[in-house]
């Protein structure tokens, strides 16, 4: 998904560091929030967003049957919810991304060693899970290629951001009564197993070649905004934002 999704690099991304909004992230590393409440919120809400990579993650590293994994990744969540673990995260040591996955990775060991004397589940419920969603990433999962769990977390984490990005685009062209720029930009950059050319798109939606070439740059830009949108739910600081797009996407923002 590299290179054509992103589109055109957007200039400075230091011009923002002294104004980086309060996002997901930066409210639960916020130790001087007053409001526990919102604290908790923001969990919950990087808990519904990002639990598809801990599942799998589940599955590839520890070997899991998907309803074990299930089990375990709600239970992951409720856990760092009961013991209040995402508060003492240090803001000094990144990304949401990278905390996750050492966490995760903290309590699956604990979890290994008391689960003989500790039942998971039962009403500790935080996010609900689809398992319709799950069986759909098992399958994504097994056809990406991943040579390791690492790989398979990332390819997740990816795989959910664009999925995302692409629902808000859709949606927002659909406000805008551009329906026709989201069904280019999905054609040329999302639909892999059948790309199409811009005459056959022009064709297609009874427009130029000029107006395909122009609806795809611009739904690249928007997109391109979402994503950065998503992203920085789920860092600290423009530094962050820059470091995380890079390496997700390959590009700079």
């Amino acid at each position: 998904m590299r290179g054509g999704i992103i589109g055109v690099v957007n200039p400075d991304p230091a011009s923002n560091q002294g104004n980086f909004p309060s996002t997901l992230w930066t409210q639960i590393l916020s130790v001087d929030q007053p409001d526990s409440e919102s604290r908790r919120a923001a969990w919950e809400g990087l808990a519904a967003r990002y639990w598809k990579p801990v599942f799998v993650y589940i599955r590839a590293r520890w070997s899991r049957p998907e309803e074990e994994a299930l089990d375990l990744t709600q239970s992951f969540f409720a856990w760092m919810i009961e013991t209040g673990f995402p508060s003492r995260a240090d803001p000094r040591r990144g990304r949401f991304r990278y905390f996750l996955k050492t966490a995760l990775e903290n309590y699956l060991k604990m979890d290994a060693r008391a689960r003989q004397r500790l039942k998971r589940g039962g009403d500790r419920k935080v996010v609900s899970l689809d398992e319709a969603g799950g069986a759909a990433v098992v399958a994504e999962m097994s056809q990406s290629g991943a040579a390791s769990p690492e790989e398979v977390f990332e390819g997740a984490w990816k795989r959910e951001l664009l999925a995302r990005g692409a629902a808000l685009l859709k949606e927002k062209c659909r406000r805008r009564g551009k329906e026709v720029q989201f069904e280019i930009f999905r054609a040329c950059a999302l639909d892999e197993s059948a790309r199409s050319s811009h005459a056959e798109l022009a064709a297609r939606h009874k427009i130029s070649a000029v107006d395909v070439n122009n609806h795809l740059m611009d739904a690249k830009r928007q997109f391109r905004e979402i994503l950065k949108d998503l992203l920085s739910e789920t860092v600290s600081g423009s530094s962050e934002l820059q470091e995380e797009f890079r390496e997700l996407f390959g590009e700079s923002v």
